[in-house]
């Protein structure tokens, strides 16, 4: 899939229809490749289906040229409130709800012990191999303070982790990570310390504000009739 657009009442969604399509340049061994895109229609205000396939809708075949300078305009992605039209009211339309995920005290304790258990792994020693000697040592771990804190009930549960990291800045680090979607199912936390390397190394992150530096955070929406299920980690 591509993209989705609200057209009227129906929505569009635009997809690609076969694998990218490769032509062979003028220079020897050169290849350029086109991605062929194609857009149908369909009409949720009846009701939201349990599965949709592009292939029992008539789809037409989008210009590629149209497709190059649409994602070149990087303004489509900055619509405001103000210029969105054409809202489509599916108050009360079968299926438009979440529907919550139906998981057991153990699956939540486990998705949690799994975000949290990533986060406890920062301030153990790193194992290093050095030419040296050509043995493995134990390197204390740049991450120092480490504290990691679970709080709220299934499905709004949130793992906070606090450090300092000597190699980059004095400042106190924060980040506060979902532990499960809107719908209640785990979030996918296996790159988890990855990313966050990356975003310390790199700097990419806010600003030190008071001598700590702090990541924004949502927590997500309420389910409707959420079932709540407490944690508590030993």
């Amino acid at each position: 899939m591509s993209e989705i657009e609200q057209v009227g009442s129906r929505t569009a969604i635009t997809f690609f229809p076969t694998n990218p399509v490769g032509t062979l340049d003028e220079d020897p061994g050169a290849i350029s490749y086109s991605y062929p895109q194609s857009q149908i229609f369909v009409d949720f205000t009846t009701g939201i289906p349990s599965a949709l396939s592009v292939h029992d809708y008539e789809a037409t075949a989008l210009p590629t040229e149209d497709r190059d300078e649409n994602w070149a305009d990087d303004e489509l992605d900055e619509v405001s409130e103000d210029d969105a039209r054409d809202q489509v009211d599916l108050t009360g339309v079968d299926g438009i709800e979440w529907a919550p995920a139906r998981l057991s005290p153990e699956e939540i304790r486990s998705a949690i012990d799994r975000v949290v258990e990533q986060f406890e792994w920062l301030a153990r020693p790193n194992a290093i191999w050095t030419l040296r000697d050509d043995q493995v040592h134990l390197v204390e771990s740049p991450y120092q303070d480490v504290q990691v804190h679970v709080s709220g009930d299934w499905p709004r549960t949130v793992v906070k982790v606090e450090f300092r990291h000597r190699e980059y800045s004095d400042a106190l680090y924060r980040r506060r990570y979902n532990v499960f979607d809107p719908a209640g199912r785990p979030i996918d936390a296996e790159y988890l310390t990855v990313y966050l390397e990356e975003d310390i190394a790199t700097g990419d992150h806010p600003a030190e504000h008071g001598g700590v530096i702090e990541w924004p955070f949502n927590l997500p929406p309420a389910l409707p009739q959420e079932r709540t299920t407490p944690h508590r980690r030993h």
